[in-house]
């Protein structure tokens, strides 16, 4: 899936768990050598330290912008009318990766309280008044391939496709009612005796 492929490619800020010898001018374009010293603040995008984190080489020191509680608290407040494509058009399946490699970080001693925090208000920013938008918006469609609500409203890649599904759905309900009217609605034909 594309999608997941790119968002993957979100940012995160880390720091190194211990010295990387030749590895310094492919982490960060910015150093001069090829060693990288322990405690160094990398910013890596969340598929290259996902392996990293299990085997404790790095360690995640901050979040994505759009992930960081002062962005979740206004965003709980008011989900509905909060550009999410702005901040990432991949804000809900970046934020479950990012909610997994949190989760391997924190396997190694700290509790989960953080993984399970930014997991319980990406469901609810889900299933809540945003997802019940959509879903009005999409059964509101003609039926016909509608989909000005994608940029106007400023929806994230996971809720576009769930705005194509639904208007999909409503489209063929109503050609299902259509043609089941048409059907029912002639006499039937009548044979000749002979």
């Amino acid at each position: 899936d594309i999608d997941a492929i790119l968002a993957e490619d979100q940012f995160v800020t880390c720091t190194s768990q211990f010295d990387f010898d030749h590895l310094g001018k492919f982490l960060d374009s910015d150093l001069t050598t090829d060693h990288v010293p322990e405690k160094t603040k990398l910013v890596l995008p969340m598929w290259a330290i996902s392996k990293w984190l299990t085997l404790s080489y790095v360690k995640i020191t901050s979040l994505p912008r759009s992930y960081s509680s002062r962005f979740l608290n206004n965003l709980e407040a008011d989900p509905s009318h909060v550009n999410l494509r702005k901040k990432s058009p991949y804000f809900f399946l970046a934020g479950r990766w990012l909610v997994s490699l949190i989760r391997k970080q924190q396997q190694r001693g700290s509790n989960l309280e953080a993984a399970t925090e930014l997991q319980n208000i990406l469901l609810k920013l889900y299933t809540g008044s945003r997802f019940r938008q959509v879903l009005d918006w999409s059964m509101a469609t003609s039926g016909e391939e509608d989909h000005e609500h994608d940029e106007d409203n400023h929806l994230t890649t996971l809720e576009t496709k769930l705005f194509r599904a639904g208007s999909s759905s409503m489209a063929a309900s109503l050609k299902y009612r259509y043609y089941s009217r048409l059907q029912y609605s002639r006499p039937p034909k009548r044979q000749r005796l002979e």
